[in-house]
């Protein structure tokens, strides 16, 4: 979903340290971050028997919201109490540019920013979520494995992940249909379900079933969009309230927040936690048979320290980034880091839709097109239908001036990603840094080529789609550097740098126990789908590491 980013202002202030907190013994395995690829790393390290503790800042849902967000889940939505549904879902900021920051209930837990840690940005927009769960309680749950040609130059294949793909599967439900886009991008399940239609799905999938051979001529292939949501009749089975966007009160679209509870032994037990909460991630050092980790906690600013034989890094790429940076005393460094542009077009359809309530706002369809005259790299789109975002923002690109009735029945935004050849990219660069605090400083950087593939694709897709409706010309919007949250490769596996880069199990610079799990260790970044293939990997590195470590 079209979205912008704006930074809440941190302070630099330092804090007091204890030197001598550190914990007694050694953990086997220490995963930091919470978010997709760190839910992976422990259900792979959990289903393979092997111990481990988890470290983040881990902030959370506001108690009073967790509660009205329990409340509306005990009903259907026929049933919410008004007062409280519009608290938990106050209309969202939009602008012609799209969504300003997407909130969950109202609340805006996955944007906040601890006080070890400060931040500005240059000609570039971006956000950092220290959130239990991270952007994974915002997110859009699109769900797309690689294909192999996405890999060609990664040290590993498809096939080297399929078998992760599925691991993934056992615990992230996802709607899907056998159709055209299976043929290409395996299922990789063999009991599909799918969320039911839509009359705007029904709508562009005839479409698109009408114009398939148009289409086919230009390397496009269409199909239903798979998405991490829960199609069952389930007591967590979508109930089609429309409030996808804003958050789910039946835990139907998958966020790695609700599954950290259902790991067994993670949640306190008495004076005992494997969850180690409230804690910013500063610094490790890698001994010869241990690692210590160094982190700051938020509430009181004193240091303490960790053991553990294994540490996998899942912060996110851009924390992931520093952290390594830090640890490898790469202060005042600039380290390019791979990114996945978006940009977005409206088309208007011919033929207009009857109003009714609005029953799901996640996208209704994927478009993959494979076009040498477009670029060497697949192009992936997301087609999404009406929604309240969408008609806010019609209201003011009209200036609400002009009826917008009509053009609401004939809505769908396409939203294309870029691959990260074909698009700008940021450097991160740790500006300052003290026992406590690092200040860091991300500058985007343009590529030329971003904004004339994306017309070229508006292009294709106008064409192929004319008898359907008009995609207007003059309506593509590209966003800056570092919005996509589609991003990573600042220590990419089998790269040639000394320092940065990793190797297959996202070990980064010679280091034997540290693991990135998440795209940081990516070598490129393709325009499909993101999060499949983060926690795909990620599982895929904790099984190999068990391997490992039982030799040792």
């Amino acid at each position: 979903m079209p979205r912008s980013n704006l930074l809440p202002k941190t302070s630099g202030k330092s804090f007091p340290v204890d030197k001598t907190s550190v914990d007694e013994g050694v953990i086997d395995n220490l995963i930091i971050g919470a978010c997709f690829a760190a839910i992976a790393t422990a259900k792979a390290l959990h289903k393979g028997g092997a111990s481990f503790e988890v470290l983040d800042v881990a902030y959370d849902l506001e108690p009073e919201i967790a509660k009205d967000v329990e409340d509306l889940s005990q009903s259907a939505p026929a049933g919410w109490n008004e007062a409280t549904a519009n608290r938990l879902f106050p209309p969202a900021e939009a602008s012609t540019r799209g969504v300003k920051r997407r909130k969950i209930y109202g609340s805006d837990f996955p944007y906040r920013i601890p006080k070890p840690f400060s931040v500005r940005t240059e000609n570039c927009e971006t956000e950092f979520s220290h959130g239990l769960g991270g952007f994974g309680n915002v997110w859009g749950g699109a769900m797309l494995p690689y294909q192999q040609s996405e890999l060609a130059d990664w040290p590993i294949s498809a096939a080297g992940l399929a078998a992760s793909y599925r691991n993934v599967l056992e615990y992230v439900p996802v709607s899907s249909e056998p159709d055209d886009l299976a043929k290409t991008f395996p299922l990789h399940t063999d009991t599909p379900i799918a969320l039911r239609h839509s009359a705007q799905t029904d709508a562009l999938l005839k479409a698109f079933e009408k114009r398939k051979s148009a289409l086919g001529r230009e390397g496009a292939v269409a199909g239903r969009a798979r998405v991490a949501v829960d199609p069952s009749n389930d007591f967590a089975g979508c109930r089609y309230c429309g409030r996808c966007l804003d958050g789910c009160a039946y835990g139907s679209i998958f966020s790695p927040r609700r599954v950290w509870s259902t790991i067994p032994g993670l949640q306190n037990e008495g004076d005992v936690t494997r969850f180690h909460r409230g804690y910013y991630a500063l610094e490790f050092s890698e001994k010869s048979s241990h690692v210590e980790v160094t982190a700051i906690e938020v509430s009181s600013g004193v240091a303490r320290t960790w053991r553990t034989r294994r540490l996998f890094l899942g912060l996110g790429h851009i924390g992931t980034t520093r952290m390594v940076a830090r640890s490898l005393k790469r202060i005042r460094q600039r380290i390019r880091t791979l990114d996945t542009q978006y940009y977005f077009f409206p088309l208007l359809s011919y033929f207009g839709r009857k109003s009714q309530p609005v029953e799901y706002t996640l996208a209704e369809a994927f478009l993959e097109i494979t076009n040498p005259n477009i670029s060497p790299h697949k192009q992936h789109m997301q087609v999404y239908g009406l929604n309240p975002i969408f008609e806010k923002t019609l209201k003011a690109a009209t200036g609400g001036f002009l009826p917008i009735s009509p053009l609401l029945r004939r809505f769908y935004l396409f939203q294309g990603y870029l691959h990260s050849d074909d698009s700008g990219s940021v450097d991160i660069e740790i500006e300052s840094s003290t026992d406590t605090h690092d200040e860091i400083v991300v500058r985007g950087r343009e590529n030329s080529k971003a904004l004339k593939i994306a017309r070229k694709v508006q292009a294709l897709v106008r064409d192929a789609m004319l008898p359907f409706g008009l995609a207007p010309p003059g309506a593509l919007s590209l966003v800056p550097p570092g919005r996509s949250f589609h991003a990573g490769g600042s220590f990419p596996m089998g790269g040639l740098h000394p320092v940065y880069s990793s190797d297959t199990l996202g070990r980064p610079s010679g280091l034997q126990r540290v693991h990135i799990v998440d795209p940081a260790s990516f070598p490129s970044i393709p325009s499909s789908t993101i999060s499949f293939s983060i926690m795909a990997n990620a599982d895929r590195i904790a099984i190999r590491s068990i391997a490992e470590f039982q030799k040792t």
